[in-house]
């Protein structure tokens, strides 16, 4: 019988998540490969920007080894071939893995995704689930197969959300629930188990969560304060949320939302709940905790207030 120790595994990833992933596994998983794509082109005078996963992997003692294209690195095969790992980590890559890397090791190619799957498949999840308002985050482990996020359910996990958690906040409670489901199923893999059981997905309940826009950026108070609230903590920090204000952008950096509606005439007019600015949207109104005018640092919502010579039923339109 293996031992933990005895389990030879890569890590293929790319992203942040993958980045928060990595120093978890590897106090119980033996990497022999980091993987991660190759660091993007930076503009004149600026260096390359290397990938969230390398950074992470240099930081604990690990040498990560790039590509460009994992399933068609002629490196990257021939190692495969001669030596393949008892399991692959596949994790906020960007890419899709085909052949031989899908089924050609004992264990399989496996996925930790921020979300329980069938919902929010695609590159988005956990930002799309807090714009929806979804009140638990959740965290799925599962056999990779040639449909995005298709593929079966080793287990899943979950955990409530609080309306003031944001998008950075959510993505590090992800990140230890995968990691909780990873440590579980290597520990039945070493238990002796010869098979670990999955489900499959189903299909007829996916919902899919896109990537965000630099488009969806730009934001108005003629919707709900919740939905408002909802994709500010979402899409912070990037590419964030901006309103236009003055004839500039006013970036909305922390909110909340309130259900009733302070009395006014107009969507988008400023009041003042507990000394701290507020505005009317369509329903509800939307505290402004922090702010960061255009130009300007991030402060809070009663300096803005205070030093932007905003008077109580000026119109943010």
């Amino acid at each position: 019988m293996k031992r933990m120790n005895d389990f030879d595994f890569w890590f293929v990833g790319t992203g942040e998540f993958a980045a928060l992933l990595l120093p978890m596994l590897a106090k119980r998983y033996n990497f022999s490969r980091i993987i991660t794509r190759a660091p993007s082109k930076a503009k004149r005078g600026l260096k390359d920007e290397i990938t969230p996963v390398e950074r992470i992997a240099v930081e604990i003692g690990l040498r990560p080894l790039r590509t460009t294209v994992f399933t068609s690195d002629e490196l990257i095969i021939s190692e495969f071939t001669k030596s393949a790992p008892d399991g692959i980590f596949v994790i906020d890559f960007g890419e899709k893995i085909l052949e031989p890397f899908l089924t050609g090791t004992e264990l399989g190619c496996v996925n930790i995704h921020p979300s329980l799957l069938p919902k929010y498949r695609g590159a988005a999840p956990i930002q799309r689930a807090l714009e929806n308002g979804e009140q638990r985050i959740g965290a799925t482990l599962f056999q990779l197969a040639e449909e995005m996020d298709a593929g079966p359910i080793i287990s899943q996990i979950s955990a409530e959300i609080s309306l003031e958690e944001n998008y950075p906040e959510i993505m590090n409670k992800a990140a230890a629930l995968g990691s909780q489901l990873a440590n579980e199923w290597l520990s039945k893999i070493t238990s002796g188990a010869n098979k670990v059981l999955t489900y499959p997905q189903a299909r007829e309940a996916a919902t899919f969560a896109p990537k965000i826009s630099k488009s969806e950026s730009e934001q108005s108070f003629d919707i709900s304060a919740t939905l408002l609230h909802n994709r500010v903590r979402a899409f912070y920090p990037s590419p964030g949320v901006w309103v236009p204000f003055r004839g500039k952008r006013l970036k909305l950096i922390s909110t909340y939302p309130l259900k009733e509606t302070i009395t006014s005439s107009k969507t988008g007019e400023i009041t003042v709940h507990e000394g701290i600015p507020t505005v009317k949207c369509k329903e509800g109104s939307i505290i402004l905790k922090q702010v960061q005018p255009e130009g300007k640092r991030i402060m809070n919502g009663e300096d803005w207030l205070n030093g932007s010579r905003v008077s109580m039923g000026d119109v943010i339109e």
